[in-house]
């Protein structure tokens, strides 16, 4: 099958799925089939947007480029060393588990003890969000949080003495 048959096809599927998910109401509907209707939709919705992402060269492709983003964190220059930390940040604010995959963890781990003041205090404000949206897995970040309190730099004890609280 050739890419454009494949986008064909893949309109297709999502003229469909818009047409199945707005379905005409009826002029005074219940609230037995709101309900229901609202159920319907949500279920259609998301197998539409499970079928669309699994298509995503975008998302067979995440794994890599997380990858290419921890590598970054042995990189010489500290601003992309803090950028990398800032871009796994807004990572595991939308996937929470990317922190458990013991390279990404590890990576992290080791910038606690970064030369730079603004590395260091961004792993701590990577270490605090994620500390704050899944508590159950942030004993792993115990021991350097605790490091950070005795941090030579100001910023950085001001920052863990607020994801501590």
């Amino acid at each position: 099958m050739t890419r454009f048959e494949l986008r064909i096809r893949l309109f297709e599927a999502h003229s469909h799925f818009l047409s199945i998910a707005n379905p005409p109401r009826p002029q005074i509907p219940s609230e037995k089939y709101k309900h229901r209707h609202f159920q319907k939709n949500l279920k259609i919705r998301k197998f539409g947007v499970d079928f669309i992402c699994k298509l995503s060269s975008l998302l067979r492709s995440f794994k890599s480029q997380v990858g290419r983003i921890v590598k970054l964190l042995d990189c010489a220059s500290k601003s992309v060393r803090k950028l990398s930390l800032k871009a796994i940040e807004k990572i595991a604010d939308a996937d929470p588990n990317l922190m458990t995959h013991p390279f990404v963890r590890n990576a992290v781990t080791k910038r606690f003890s970064d030369e730079s003041i603004s590395v260091r205090d961004a792993v701590v404000s990577l270490v605090g969000s994620y500390v704050l949206n899944t508590p159950e897995v942030a004993n792993a970040f115990h021991p350097a949080l605790i490091r950070g309190l005795k941090d030579s730099g100001l910023s950085v004890r001001k920052r863990t003495v607020h994801v501590l609280r």
